[in-house]
């Protein structure tokens, strides 16, 4: 996963902590993401069953379990950048 993902990742889910439900141009029009990367995000997300998605609506799902719980603290993980990780090999 690049690190732009991870941001836009982070981004989208510090946005759906509320519990409510969000429209998907309030992500680009907040955080300024590209619709490819939000495209991607929804993908993902919904891939582990994290958000609910309602036409161009999506939300944190109500009743989300200790593994999913876990994803998420795993994805809110600050990480350094790869080229931060490649230059310390030098």
């Amino acid at each position: 996963m690049e690190n732009s993902e991870r941001i836009a990742i982070k981004n989208c889910i510090t946005l759906l902590l509320d519990k409510q439900w969000h429209d998907i141009y309030e992500i680009h029009k907040q955080y300024r993401l590209l619709p490819n990367n939000i495209f991607k995000v929804i993908q993902f997300l919904e891939s582990k069953r994290l958000i609910d998605v309602n036409d161009n609506k999506l939300k944190l799902c109500n009743d989300i379990s200790n593994a999913q719980v876990a994803i998420i603290n795993e994805l809110m993980k600050n990480r350094k950048p790869d080229i931060l990780l490649e230059s310390e090999l030098i």
